[in-house]
């Protein structure tokens, strides 16, 4: 873990194991529908988890190769059982043995409460023929609390590590709520590893999207990367985070500016300069005289070393300072001013 936090990575969810006698295994529960075992390559299983990891944070989906290297080393007595609702659609599963009177659960998800009572149901209908239970689950909440007898052993320990590599991409996709009215934050993200993560970010938030803007912001925040992550998949909240120090609330004196000893201060990822190029290309006619071309020459040049200084794939121009008239050039934005324009573009 020290290693990928010191390269931006953070925790992102847990991993909960409990052990529960036999005596502490719910009885009350009861459930519609019913339970019924499937083989390892059931299509309703494999799409239940899909499903599953389409709406819970910190759960990867599993192609057949995942799948294969996830039943790589069980055992043959290894059982799925699948819950199925009164309308016999999938709603939960678990994946368990049986061995020396202990029900092993390397797996249990659900959908809905319904599920997780199903499941609960069909653990006790085994009861005569364990001493324990020995389980996981990935929710990130204790089961303690649910159980008739909360006194049962549990452990926390992190499970999985996430991390943003395109901060503005991120954003252009994540839905926040629409119900929220409408904010500006100055974000001012710290990350050693990706350059175009490492700067500010201006963020509108809105009509349940997320938008880049120039707008004056209402707060100023400074966090790093890896904080960043956790905050927008849903591990840690802002106010726990700001408690911890892991986020700053800063003064529009402190706001993180340019570097001077770089002439362009790049806003985006190798393929995001692409698409603001040929989105902001226009059409120019350029100097007449020998000592301007001369100039533009220079300017370019001083694009190319940048280009190829912060970014990892340019596109190599051949200048021809003598013979040219006119030609696509991109505008610069505020933000993309080179330091001694004396050409004024």
């Amino acid at each position: 873990i020290p290693l990928y936090h010191h390269l931006g990575w953070e925790i992102v969810s847990n991993k909960i194991s409990f052990n529960i006698k036999d005596r502490q295994i719910p009885t009350k529960v009861k459930a519609p529908g019913y339970v019924r075992r499937v083989s390892w390559d059931n299509t309703e299983f494999h799409e239940l988890h899909s499903h599953f990891a389409s709406i819970t944070h910190g759960c990867l989906f599993r192609n057949s190769l995942v799948w294969e290297e996830y039943w790589r080393w069980d055992e043959d007595d290894t059982n799925v059982a699948v819950y199925y609702n009164v309308k016999d659609k999938p709603c939960g599963y678990m994946v368990y043995l049986i061995k020396n009177d202990i029900m092993h659960i390397k797996e249990m998800v659900y959908l809905n409460r319904e599920a997780q009572k199903g499941l609960w149901e069909y653990i006790h209908a085994h009861d005569s023929m364990i001493d324990e239970v020995h389980g996981s689950t990935y929710f990130s909440e204790p089961i303690a609390f649910e159980m008739d007898d909360g006194d049962i052993k549990e452990s926390i320990r992190p499970y999985a590590m996430g991390r943003i590599i395109d901060v503005e991409d991120f954003l252009a996709d994540y839905p926040c709520d629409p119900d929220g009215g409408t904010l500006c934050i100055e974000l001012e993200i710290e990350d050693s590893l990706l350059p175009w993560n490492d700067r500010t970010f201006n963020v509108r938030f809105a009509d349940g999207h997320c938008t880049m803007t120039r707008e004056p912001a209402e707060y100023h925040l400074k966090m790093g990367i890896g904080t960043f992550t956790t905050l927008l998949l849903g591990y840690k909240t802002a106010e726990r985070l700001y408690e911890l120090e892991r986020i700053f609330r800063i003064t529009s004196d402190k706001r993180k500016q340019p570097s001077p000893s770089k002439p362009f201060a790049l806003p985006a990822s190798p393929e995001r300069v692409r698409r603001h190029c040929e989105a902001m290309t226009e059409r120019v006619v350029l100097f007449d005289s020998e000592q301007r071309r001369n100039q533009l020459g220079q300017l370019l040049s001083q694009l190319c070393v940048a280009l190829t200084g912060q970014v990892h794939e340019v596109d190599l121009v051949e200048l021809a300072a003598f013979s040219i008239q006119e030609m696509d050039v991109v505008a610069l934005c505020d933000d993309l001013v080179p330091a001694g324009n004396a050409l004024g573009l």
